[in-house]
């Protein structure tokens, strides 16, 4: 997965068994993010690292950015999206 260049935030990819990022995103210290086909979430002490996972695909995708609105809002935005 290559970022956008219209992205706000670069974007990677990692493999990941499907239920991590739900349960990571169920932790105590996490706030989650309405996302079209999956879920997202940032952890109140990383919040410039959010995490995206969408139903059926057994990969994780994070976007980074150094200011954390900036990162959130590429997923509240729907600039992360699922391609298939």
């Amino acid at each position: 997965m290559r970022p956008s260049s219209k992205l706000a935030a670069p974007v990677s990819a990692h493999k990941t068994p499907t239920p991590t990022p739900v349960n990571s995103g169920k932790l105590p210290t996490s706030t989650t993010i309405p996302v079209d086909g999956g879920v997202a979430f940032y952890s109140s002490t990383s919040p410039r690292n959010v995490f995206v996972a969408f139903k059926g695909i057994d990969v994780l995708v994070e976007v980074f950015a150094p200011d954390a609105a900036a990162a959130q809002a590429a997923l509240r935005l729907g600039q992360v999206q699922l391609v298939r």
